[in-house]
């Protein structure tokens, strides 16, 4: 097999980052549990996914990010944004 080029190991380690990257979708707070401040439900654009662990906001109607942990949808964390933005 001929050794790969500079700009082919370029290409391969670019691509091997780009999937390390965490899957991000912007969400929306649509229940929060007065007795578990750490959970929110959320809409995202492909649906609503319960509770799901939240950093900073619990506020419904608030909006942030969630994203998965090494990309795996049953592992999602919502960072939500207390401005209401």
């Amino acid at each position: 097999m001929p050794e790969k080029t500079l700009g082919e190991t370029i290409d391969d380690r670019t691509q091997y980052l780009i999937n390390q990257l965490p899957v991000i979708e912007t969400c929306k707070v649509i229940k929060n549990y007065p007795n578990d401040p750490y959970h929110i439900d959320i809409e995202t654009d492909n649906g609503i996914l319960t509770y799901v662990p939240c950093l900073m906001d619990n506020t419904i109607g608030n909006q942030g990010v969630v994203f998965y942990l090494n990309n795996n949808i049953n592992q999602p964390i919502a960072i939500i944004d207390n401005r209401g933005e």
